[in-house]
């Protein structure tokens, strides 16, 4: 009797699976395999030790660099620019500066249901890889068809020395509106060694100024590439005496001499342009962080 009931158990699931497989089958249609093996975009990241720590070890933190890039089809060949953002969190200026072509994680967005290995000596995407010399890699398809792509870097945009984050004070004399300044700022590379600086508080309506140091710590002040109110005036001997006549507002005002001081990357910046009524003037001490 158990034998009898064993037998019609089986029975019984063996219909069942083939019912169900059959349902499942029924009026489905028969989908090719994908045929592309497309590399689509580039993606970068740098990775550095954050502030936090897990078990005692540094949490690694990502920092995701712009990539804009040129895809030639008929070569497979993707040549990519990079743009480092600004400071950010742990992302501090001299994580900033850290950043090296030779020292990046690449990842990349492929056809739906390729694959994607490094060749000839290029690791796997998403691991540390040295970007400085062309990189190759080969793109299979769901349908096995293989192709090589090569990713060139073009070099990093320069950083240097006086570029970062500072606290800035100061106070900008303005014929109708003078007031005390307080801000940080960001100082972006222009050039080995120049830098671009928003005058005072009037960045946002596109007033920035150039500043260059020299070998004697000098600075020279002119205005930014297409900057609002150009050309500069530098006032470095003291606030300019008539149009208008302006007096010191604030402690500072006495160093702002156009110099630069290495010892404690602190600028010292007196400048200004002519709008109506008389000149626009910003001191500013601007140190460091």
């Amino acid at each position: 009797m158990k034998r009898d009931i064993k037998i019609k158990l089986s029975m019984f699931t063996l219909l069942l699976g083939t019912l169900f497989s059959s349902c499942l089958k029924k009026d489905l249609p028969e989908l090719p395999l994908f045929d592309s093996n497309e590399v689509t975009l580039v993606n970068v990241e740098y990775r550095y030790n954050g502030t936090g720590t897990m078990n005692g070890q540094p949490i690694v933190a990502y920092q995701k660099l712009t990539a804009s890039q040129v895809i030639d089809a008929t070569t497979s060949t993707i040549t990519v620019t990079l743009t480092i953002p600004g400071t950010s969190g742990s992302f501090t200026s001299a994580e900033r500066a850290n950043i090296k072509l030779d020292h990046l994680w690449p990842y990349y967005n492929i056809s739906t249901a390729a694959t994607m290995k490094g060749i000839n000596g290029t690791p796997n995407p998403g691991n540390i890889t040295d970007c400085s010399k062309p990189l190759t890699y080969e793109v299979i398809a769901a349908n096995g068809a293989k192709k090589t792509w090569t990713i060139k870097f073009n070099p990093l945009p320069l950083i240097n020395q006086y570029e970062g984050s500072y606290t800035g004070t100061g106070y900008l004399y303005h014929p109708s509106s003078s007031r005390i300044l307080n801000a940080d700022k960001f100082l972006t590379t222009s050039g080995a060694n120049g830098v671009l600086v928003d005058l005072g508080d009037l960045g946002g309506s596109g007033y920035q100024a150039l500043l260059t140091v020299d070998a004697n710590n000098n600075v020279t002040i002119t205005a930014a590439p297409t900057a609002a109110g150009a050309p500069y005036t530098m006032f470095s001997a003291g606030l300019p005496a008539t149009n208008p006549g302006y007096t010191a507002q604030w402690a500072g005002s006495a160093s702002c001499n156009n110099t630069y001081n290495p010892t404690t990357k602190t600028f010292y910046l007196r400048y200004g342009y002519m709008g109506s009524g008389g000149y626009r003037v910003a001191e500013e001490v601007l140190k460091a962080k």
